[in-house]
């Protein structure tokens, strides 16, 4: 989102370099609420999976409710969703016994609305009808996109005066100490994590069979193991 922003302006309004907030939006269906990550534009580091591991961490933690059983649906956006650092970190939360089970599903090209797309739309309609000048203005526009059910919950990453209330951390980095690469990633789309398993343990179910094949992989570099199993 672009500010200053005047819904009454009859032109576009010039600016030689516009400000921009990014957002990140992580929804919740059984509590139906969607925390949406106000970027500011000086507190991006990019939006690779660093970021997004990083904003997935801050929900769980300041958001989460002790789920032992989590379902996760994302883009297929290889950069910030589906990749290594994603997969690993769905392990690492289960061998910390933070949930029991973890299922991540990667929505297929042509098939990828979900909640999200709902609480979106309540903000792109409240933010074409209000006069945005500052970051407070735009978290404003988020918390009054829903007034009745109150979907929408702002949470600024950081402030206009330099304060970080999110914090960014290199989970690239610490997680490949711990783990290995899923080879042909592309090619799965489910990833089951299970702590009644060895917890370092991931089933991916693979898009490309017409059948339905498990394929067991360990994660972590202290062993490989692969081998496919089938449903009994």
């Amino acid at each position: 989102m672009h500010f200053p922003s005047n819904p009454l302006q009859p032109g576009p309004m010039y600016f030689l370099t516009p400000w921009i907030c990014g957002l990140f939006g992580v929804s919740c269906e059984c509590l139906q609420k969607q925390v949406n990550f106000l970027i500011d534009k000086g507190m991006s580091s990019g939006k690779g999976s660093n970021e997004v591991i990083s904003y997935m961490h801050h929900f769980f933690t300041h958001f989460g409710v002790g789920e032992t059983d989590v379902g996760l649906h994302c883009d297929n956006r290889t950069g910030q969703n589906k990749n290594n650092f994603m997969l690993w970190y769905g392990a690492w939360r289960v061998t910390h016994k933070l949930h029991s089970t973890l299922n991540i599903h990667f929505l297929i090209a042509g098939h990828t609305k979900f909640a999200l797309d709902c609480g979106f739309g309540l903000i792109k309609q409240a933010y074409k009808r209000t006069r945005v000048r500052t970051l407070a203005d735009i978290t404003k526009v988020v918390e009054n996109s829903s007034p009745e059910s109150r979907l929408n919950i702002p949470q600024l990453v950081g402030l206009e005066d330099g304060r970080v209330l999110v914090n960014t951390f290199d989970w690239q980095a610490h997680l490949s100490s711990y783990f290995r690469k899923l080879p042909q990633i592309k090619s799965y789309q489910h990833f089951r994590y299970l702590l009644c398993k060895p917890p370092r343990s991931v089933f991916v179910n693979n898009k490309e069979t017409c059948n339905i094949l498990i394929v067991f992989c360990v994660l972590l570099l202290t062993a490989l193991i692969q081998k496919d199993l089938t449903w009994s």
